[in-house]
């Protein structure tokens, strides 16, 4: 099965590196290697959308009548020039 693999272009991998033992390990060493990386990107993310989301809240608050008008009171439309 391996020959035909390799026949195939497919890379066989060392008997021992196909362990549970070693893959248990591998992926540990993997998580710990990326995990740095893997958080800052998801800060970065978090800090975008809440950029996001300050700049949609100061669009509504932008689109309110002036203070001290009356609600339900419409305020001229502008018009094109």
């Amino acid at each position: 099965m391996q020959e035909r693999l390799r026949e195939l272009g497919a890379t066989v991998v060392a008997p021992d590196r196909r362990s549970p033992d070693y893959l248990q390990r591998f992926d540990a060493g993997e998580v710990e290697k990326w995990a740095v990386t893997i958080k800052a990107s998801v800060a970065e993310l978090m800090r975008g959308d809440a950029q996001r989301n300050a700049d949609a809240r100061r669009i509504r608050l932008s689109c309110l009548p002036p203070a001290g008008t009356r609600p339900g009171v419409r305020l001229p439309a502008l018009r094109a020039r």
